[in-house]
């Protein structure tokens, strides 16, 4: 397996995008949702722009 890291805070963007366009496969969108937790867990201070939407689901 190849892992492949988030750069950081500039590719929330990008993230919250992929996590929220329904034509990409679900397991894309599951694994764009876990590299935004790992984005707020290494820069809380961007928990700001993620939409609640998005927050909801990773509280659940």
């Amino acid at each position: 397996m190849i892992a492949v890291s988030v750069k950081g805070p500039c590719d929330l963007e990008g993230k919250i995008w992929a996590v929220t366009d329904t034509t990409r496969r679900p397991s894309k969108r599951q694994k764009d949702l876990a590299d935004i937790a790992r984005l707020l867990e290494a820069h809380p201070e961007t928990r700001r722009l993620v939409p609640a939407e998005i927050l909801r689901r990773l509280e659940s």
